[in-house]
């Protein structure tokens, strides 16, 4: 039975000679900088000064995004066409771009990129159908003539255009026959309430008056009729093919570069190693 036992493996896991050995890993290096403190002190001034000149030598850019739903919930196009300007924009292709959106080519080459989040949201039986268009340009006044140009450019497309144009006729022919059904409904109402004390008909004849002649009927058919022009008016709101959601807001603090902090701790870092790498090595051929 002893001898079971002493030939069973030892499992245990020695946990201070790891702890040690993790502790000589990180004081190594740090001793080693602080041995050597002049070389790590021109390492430090190296990451300060890159830091510095990333900061001031890459140019600004500012991010924002507005959202636009389209009338049809599914419809798609859209997409597609602005992934063309994007594409556009991608090869630098300043005259076509220009052409496409009717701005300036100078101002079009402070465009830093344009990003496309397509998305569609179920809620029950019902849809919503939007797009996300994020724009990175290095100068923040662009943002609100670029979304104009965008939406212009969408709208301006010979089949949404064609689209327009069909509602802006419908509406304009139905607009006047609404007034004027109102106008009359009004009309036959005034009259049904004027004479209708001095109808005095008997017997069969009263029934269908009461029948034919129902009070009710004129103000359930005038408030279709309005019903019908508030719906018009509606339409007239939305005649756009698409509804801007949310406009851009005009960031005026850059999201690229980062913060100063960040770069510093970052070219700090990579220096720093860099440092420790050549300690290392100095001390190798030394030895």
């Amino acid at each position: 039975m002893n001898n079971f036992k002493s030939n069973l493996p030892d499992d245990e896991i020695d946990f201070s000679s790891i702890g040690q050995k993790i502790t000589r890993a990180i004081k190594y290096p740090i001793g080693l900088l602080y041995a050597n403190k002049l070389i790590s002190l021109i390492f430090i001034l190296l990451a300060i000064a890159t830091a510095v000149f990333f900061k001031i030598s890459v140019a600004k850019t500012y991010s924002t995004s507005f959202i636009i739903r389209p009338n049809d919930r599914s419809e798609k196009f859209h997409v597609r066409m602005l992934e063309d300007v994007r594409s556009l924009l991608k090869h630098k292709d300043w005259q076509t771009l220009s052409q496409t959106l009717n701005m300036d080519s100078v101002q079009l080459k402070d465009i830093a990129e344009i990003k496309i989040y397509p998305s569609t949201n179920k809620v029950g039986r019902d849809s919503i159908n939007y797009t996300e268009v994020v724009i990175e340009s290095f100068n923040y006044n662009m943002f609100i003539p670029l979304q104009s140009a965008l939406l212009n450019y969408l709208e301006n497309n010979p089949y949404f255009y064609k689209i327009k144009t069909v509602e802006l006729n419908r509406m304009k022919e139905e607009n006047p026959l609404v007034e004027k059904d109102i106008q009359l409904l009004d009309s036959l109402k005034k009259l049904q309430i004027t004479n209708y004390a001095n109808q005095k008909i008997a017997g069969q004849n009263a029934l269908l008056l009461a029948e034919n002649i129902d009070p009710v009927a004129f103000y359930t058919m005038s408030i279709e009729r309005i019903n019908k022009k508030y719906k018009l008016m509606a339409q007239n709101a939305f005649l756009d093919n698409f509804q801007l959601v949310k406009s851009c807001m005009v960031v005026k603090k850059p999201s690229w570069p980062p913060r100063f902090i960040v770069v510093l701790s970052i070219t700090l870092s990579f220096y720093l190693f860099l440092c420790f790498i050549f300690l290392v090595l100095k001390s190798n051929l030394k030895a």
